[in-house]
């Protein structure tokens, strides 16, 4: 019990991500799920009766 203490403790100072840095052009994004073809699972949102990508519309890199 008391490693697992230690590393959650210890995983703050390591951990290299910013939890309050906002990617603005990333906001506001339908879910992605790799190998998911659901419709509101694989990125795809309906705007006016249409699906579209809309990591595509804002140029999200694949990676």
């Amino acid at each position: 019990l008391l490693l697992i203490i230690l590393v959650e403790v210890l995983s703050i100072w390591y951990s290299p991500y910013d939890p309050n840095l906002q990617n603005v052009p990333h906001a506001n994004l339908p879910p992605r799920i790799p190998h998911v073809n659901i419709n509101g699972f694989n990125g795809k949102a309906k705007i006016s009766g249409v699906w579209v990508d809309k990591y595509e519309l804002v140029h999200v890199p694949k990676d």
